[in-house]
């Protein structure tokens, strides 16, 4: 009879609740990092095919629409998919898909608009049927970051990590039996769409946009004292890096092959810190307990980040698998854009801090700050004409503005006094 008495106690019911959230917690974060790693996976492996399979010159024209792609796909996640995480948390989230679905399409439509003009300029030969597939794939990728982000804010991360990976093994599966077939960008345009389409048909598709500009433009303007700064904050930190190959690409397209090659070679450290910055936001959001989850974060980006820069150091391993012919260009830029990504953690966790504060106009002050020494790196790269000497400028414009990340890091209770005074 005690025994009942004592597990029916509240300190024992409080125990079996925190137990429970523990487990909850837990769960949902192996989901959320499942699905970023499998969609960075499937964004590398893109990256892996086109260096293999297609001519090296294509290659580097390739990047510089990836490049363009990933801006893009940045200022959409800042404008639309941001806001809706944080200000519609859990199910009011779904309310808005239609409305981020059509901003998705647009800005698809103005991207392919942007890419045709540029050609035109640029008095290109490219094939039209490229610059329709490009956009189609585009659509396509962004309308899947809609459903992803939906199904982690309302809690849904299985869902969520089931389209991720349907996508990566389908992509993988085709470049597996189409691999001889797949010599130009129409063929591999065509493989991300149809791995896309049928990853979106798995997991019950998505609903009926909204394409009213007029609505689409009232709900942007509404949200627009938040997501505002985001979009500035993605321009002036992640956004340099595709800003970087689009320059390099000005250089030489075998030049922006070599810049890119090396991206993609760095890119699993880097996809790891980005899924644990989600997990940052989604869970601090979620336990109000910011200070611990990013403790436990930085633990983990510190050892996979430090453990792969090592790994690069002392072979070629990886760059020769990863890239093929391309590799011998790119593995000068590797081990500089590796130690960039590996410095780069306390800016990605410091932004995830102040993401969950709300404190966006911070956040965005530190970003302008550090854009200045970023893009004096890219302007002195592409003067001395090479990726080699722009990624190594990055490094060093990096460390010139690491300080000021620090700081909201200490003020958070993460590191410094004022973690050690939480744990006592």
């Amino acid at each position: 009879m005690s025994l009942i008495l004592k597990r029916n106690s509240p300190i024992a019911i409080a125990a079996r609740s925190e137990h429970t959230k523990a487990k909850s917690t837990a769960h949902r974060g192996l989901w959320t990092i499942s699905d970023q790693v499998a969609n960075s996976l499937f964004n590398l492996g893109i990256g892996i095919a086109s260096a293999r399979l297609l001519p090296i010159e294509t290659f580097g024209f390739f990047s510089v629409l990836f490049a363009s792609y990933l801006i893009f796909r940045g200022v959409f996640r800042a404008l639309v998919l941001e806001p809706i995480a944080v200000n519609y948390p859990n199910h009011l989230a779904t309310e808005h898909e239609p409305v981020a679905l059509g901003i998705s399409v647009w800005f698809a439509v103005i991207a392919g608009a942007i890419l045709c003009t540029a050609l035109v300029l640029m008095n290109s030969t490219i094939d039209p049927g490229v610059v329709l597939l490009c956009t189609f794939s585009i659509a396509a990728l962004l309308i899947t970051d809609v459903r992803r982000m939906l199904d982690m804010v309302s809690g849904n991360t299985a869902s969520s990590a089931l389209l991720s990976v349907s996508m990566f093994i389908l992509l993988t599966l085709f470049l597996l039996v189409f691999h001889q077939s797949i010599s130009s960008l129409k063929a591999l345009f065509s493989v991300v769409i149809i791995s896309t389409c049928l990853s979106l048909a798995l997991v019950g598709g998505c609903k009926s946009p909204i394409i009213n500009p007029t609505r689409l433009y009232r709900w942007v303007v509404r949200h627009w004292s938040f997501s505002g700064p985001l979009v500035l904050e993605f321009l002036a930190s992640s956004g340099l890096a595709a800003v970087a190959i689009i320059v390099v690409g000005i250089i030489g397209l075998q030049e922006s092959a070599a810049y890119r090659g090396a991206q993609m070679v760095a890119a699993p450290v880097h996809m790891f810190f980005l899924a644990i910055s989600t997990f940052i936001v989604v869970e601090a959001s979620r336990s109000g307990s910011t200070a611990k989850v990013v403790r436990i974060a930085a633990l983990l980006m510190t050892i996979v980040g430090v453990g792969y820069l090592l790994f690069l150091l002392f072979t070629d391993f990886l760059p020769n698998i990863m890239l093929g012919n391309a590799a011998v260009s790119a593995i000068p830029v590797v081990v500089p854009l590796a130690a960039h990504a590996l410095i780069s953690s306390l800016s990605v966790m410091c932004s995830a801090v102040l993401k969950v504060q709300g404190n966006t106009v911070r956040l965005i002050r530190l970003r302008m700050i550090s854009f200045i020494p970023e893009s004096i790196a890219i302007a002195i790269g592409f003067y001395l004409g090479s990726a080699t000497y722009m990624a190594m400028c990055s490094v060093v414009a990096l460390l010139i503005a690491l300080p000021l990340w620090v700081k909201p890091l200490v003020e958070a209770g993460v590191v410094g006094h004022r973690a050690e005074s939480k744990n006592d």
